[in-house]
């Protein structure tokens, strides 16, 4: 039997497919088009009664597939959006003066929505404090909930002290014992407590709900979507955060849309029949496809979300971000090193700094492996550097464990091969990273399909890290590009980030850079494993000698990576100019100084 398959294009047109003995109806219907690419005709929405009632009287036999009732009511009795002027808003001007332009279009937009939103940008645009500033702008309907991973709850705490300027009270919920929800005005909360919690919640009856990676609620059939699926749907302001809405499929998006727009949808069967090409087999119903995608998009856009790319509007943003996080790792290695700090020593020498630069590296690798993995697992494709071989090896051994497809340059790379090894990196999009040596391949490189750079270890001479960083972010770049510097508290980073801050503050007075590195993101993760993000210049100590040890350690065999070994390398590749080589020879005479004093 033939199919008459009608679907929403726009938000005031709808489309069926070409069928040549309906001609004269089709051509009848004012405003109507022709798409010959899809080979379907075009209606005004409005006309959507009309155009089904004649051709149902034409050809009375056929099945239809219609736009679903409750989906074509919600669009025919779609207003215009209020006119919100931003600045007449609740939310504090302070807070305001702080965002960029498409983020203040994002919290008018979600006003206008009437706080029911789903905040969906692209990584790294600033979605939690969008949805911050839309909830104080219904502050009088606070007590305000944040429902986020556990491992952000302090992220939260920290941001709500950096962006809102006004006095407010914030309840972190770090375990259920002795849990409530009395006298503050913020509380956050993680979804794994928020579940056991969930009547204590329920109790307390939020209005205001702030919902961080909403995709963990992508499952209905978990009881953590069944548990806090109706206490969310029950606020009158329901704000949504997700770079990643849907992982793979459109049946993730049912039970967000539910929360959004929960009558729009009679229930699962019904949008996995629309829109999941759903099927039935020997095993029951499958809802792991995809149909009528411009319909479904037509309502994410409309009835949903805001979703901005980084190259919509890369020129509102920097075209670098630099994150430093600060871990404390806990390691034997570690350990030896902070006991053999205890006593210091008058004087620098090249045996104590060298172990104790390839200590640090070791004693925070457990933790920058983990870090690493997450975000390949993320989806990221990204460029790792690091220092030392020993520590390029441990990397490479977790790489082929998790069966991760990769690149790897260092100093025993043949020079044609490096150039072999970036075009396939370059060209290939399974290939996730580019395990690269911070001096062998700081210069010459091109590496622009990745916008994520991870800088496992720390070099002295900022000049090179710069250049490093630039193997992303060069022409034939189109996106921001995200830069992640993994420290650790208690080791040899604790003296070279502030060293390379001054070096960049030196070089700056003398016009020969731009001291972007002062801005930097620091997320510190304290021993308990949560994060705390501040952005703000560090300081630098000029005691650097109290940071060594007091008699040298045991001496290390140097890897080929070692900075004598490369630095040949470094001064003799001139194929890259964006840091010249008078700059390096100011850079290098400053590290001479700094190991020499």
């Amino acid at each position: 039997m033939t199919t008459v398959l009608c679907e929403l294009i726009s938000l005031n047109e709808f489309t069926i497919k070409d069928d040549r003995s309906l001609f004269k109806i089709f051509t009848g219907v004012q405003g109507h088009k022709y798409n010959g690419k899809e080979k379907e005709w075009i209606f005004p929405l409005k006309e959507y009664h009309i155009v089904l009632e004649q051709v149902k009287r034409e050809k009375p036999n056929l099945l239809y597939r219609e736009i679903p009732k409750l989906l074509l009511d919600t669009f025919l009795s779609l207003k215009p959006l209020p006119h919100v002027d931003i600045n007449k808003t609740n939310i504090p001007k302070t807070l305001l003066q702080k965002l960029m332009p498409f983020q203040i279009e994002g919290v008018r937009y979600s006003i206008q929505k009437q706080g029911k939103i789903a905040i969906c940008d692209q990584m790294g645009l600033g979605k939690s404090v969008q949805a911050l500033a839309v909830a104080l702008h219904y502050k009088r309907e606070w007590p305000l909930l944040i429902i986020s991973p556990s491992s952000l709850l302090s992220t939260w705490e920290q941001m709500i002290k950096d962006w809102v300027s006004m006095p407010v009270e914030v309840g972190v919920i770090y375990e259920s014992k002795n849990a409530s929800f009395d006298s503050e005005q913020i509380y956050v909360i993680s979804y794994d407590l928020a579940v056991k919690l969930s009547d204590k919640v329920a109790k307390k009856k939020f209005e205001v709900i702030i919902v961080d990676e909403c995709h963990y609620l992508k499952n209905a059939n978990t009881k953590r979507t069944k548990t806090l699926l109706p206490i969310i749907q029950k606020a009158e302001r329901r704000i949504l955060l997700s770079g990643t809405p849907a992982l793979s499929r459109p049946m993730e998006l049912f039970t967000q849309l539910q929360i959004i727009q929960p009558a729009l949808f009679k229930n699962f069967f019904d949008y996995g029949a629309r829109y999941c090409a759903a099927f039935k087999s020997h095993f029951g119903w499958n809802f792991k496809g995809a149909s009528n995608v411009r319909e479904l998009q037509v309502i994410l856009e409309n009835l949903f979300m805001i979703r901005r790319l980084k190259d919509q509007v890369l020129s509102q943003l920097p075209p670098k971000r630099r994150q430093q996080r600060k871990d404390y790792p806990k390691s034997q290695t570690l350990e030896s090193l902070l006991n053999s700090k205890n006593g210091l020593e008058s004087e620098i020498n090249d045996n104590s700094l060298l172990t104790s630069w390839k200590e640090t590296a070791a004693a925070k690798l457990p933790s920058m492996i983990n870090y690493v993995e997450g975000l390949v697992e993320s989806g990221h494709k990204l460029l790792l550097f690091a220092h030392h071989r020993d520590i390029m090896d441990e990397f490479e051994k977790r790489i082929i464990e998790k069966k991760i497809n990769y690149i790897r340059i260092d100093g025993s790379t043949a020079t044609n091969s490096r150039f072999a090894k970036c075009d396939e990196f370059q060209k290939k999009e399974d290939i996730k990273v580019a395990l690269l040596s911070i001096t062998a391949a700081s210069v010459g490189l091109t590496l622009t399909s990745a916008t994520t750079v991870v800088f496992a270890e720390l070099y002295w001479n900022p000049g090179v890290l710069v250049q490093a960083e630039d193997r992303a972010h060069r022409i034939g770049q189109k996106d921001s590009v995200n830069v992640h510097y993994l420290l650790a508290k208690g080791t040899l980073d604790d003296i070279f980030w502030p060293l390379i801050l001054k070096k960049l503050d030196i070089l700056e007075s003398v016009g020969l850079s731009k001291n972007e590195f002062a801005l930097t993101t620091q997320v510190e993760i304290d021993e308990k494993g949560q994060q705390h993000s501040n952005k703000r210049k560090a300081s630098f100590d000029k005691s650097i000698k109290d940071y060594f040890v007091k008699k040298p350690l045991e001496t290390i065999e140097l890897s080929s990576d070692s900075p004598k070994c490369n630095e040949i390398e470094l001064i003799t590749d001139d194929s890259d100019f964006e840091i010249d080589q008078e700059t390096l020879r100011i850079l290098d005479e400053m590290d001479k100084q700094v190991v020499n004093q």
